[in-house]
């Protein structure tokens, strides 16, 4: 279910429009709510699109901003969709937004590797192999920890079990705070099993990304009540 936000200042139209969208979503594809200026900063932490709504667009570069550094997909809602108070047309743009979304910002995977990293190079062949057979879209790649540069749009990084010293370093070079990076046992990353492996990251990545979610709950929280 695709979780969309939208923000106003704290008027009841917003709200009107949410219960549009509802009427609107058939399929019952979307998860949908509204918030104020005051509990964006967190709400946004836990949806997949971010709607502003017109009037406030004066904020549109401190929510854009916000929304790039999480890959939040971000839309300004159209001022006449707005002012007809059109559900339909609005959830239209928000399937079309988000799925393009999804099309530029696949979940991505880094296998990070020392020198030589045959092992990462070989299990990430497998993984892509698996994936294929699942249908699951990820973006896998092997790359040497020392070549690596972070984008700021991986989702998860599962370290070689040998270099596992370098997590605290790799940790700070990480620009996205909800990248997770997991480091698996030994005798799982040398079985070169993609199959057995994606089921860890299912089981293990979800865990690390609520806990994730609950640190920068907290710091934005701290942030909001040193205003």
């Amino acid at each position: 279910m695709i979780r969309v936000l939208l923000m106003c200042g704290a008027g009841m139209s917003t709200s009107i429009l949410v219960r549009k969208m509802k009427e609107a979503d058939n399929n019952q594809e979307f998860s949908i709510s509204c918030t104020d200026t005051n509990q964006a900063h967190i709400a946004m932490l836990k949806s997949d699109v971010f709607l502003l709504a017109p009037h406030v667009s004066y904020l549109k570069d401190e929510y854009q901003n916000l929304c790039d550094a999480i890959n939040l997909p971000f839309m300004i809602i159209d001022t006449l969709d707005y002012t007809r108070m059109d559900g339909a047309a609005v959830l239209e743009k928000v399937s079309l937004l988000y799925q393009n979304h999804l099309k530029e910002h696949p979940f991505k995977l880094v296998l990070l590797h020392s020198e030589g990293g045959i092992m990462s190079d070989l299990l990430s062949i497998e993984i892509k192999k698996q994936l294929k057979l699942l249908d699951r879209d990820w973006d896998v790649s092997s790359v040497g920890i020392e070549k690596f540069i972070d984008d700021g749009n991986v989702s998860l990084v599962l370290l070689e079990p040998q270099i596992r010293y370098e997590y605290n370093s790799l940790v700070k070079r990480i620009t996205n705070p909800m990248t997770v990076v997991l480091i698996p046992d030994l005798g799982l990353y040398s079985s070169f099993n993609g199959r057995r492996i994606i089921e860890y990251i299912d089981g293990a990545f979800p865990l690390q990304y609520e806990e994730k979610l609950k640190i920068q709950e907290e710091k934005t929280m701290k942030e909001i009540n040193n205003l």
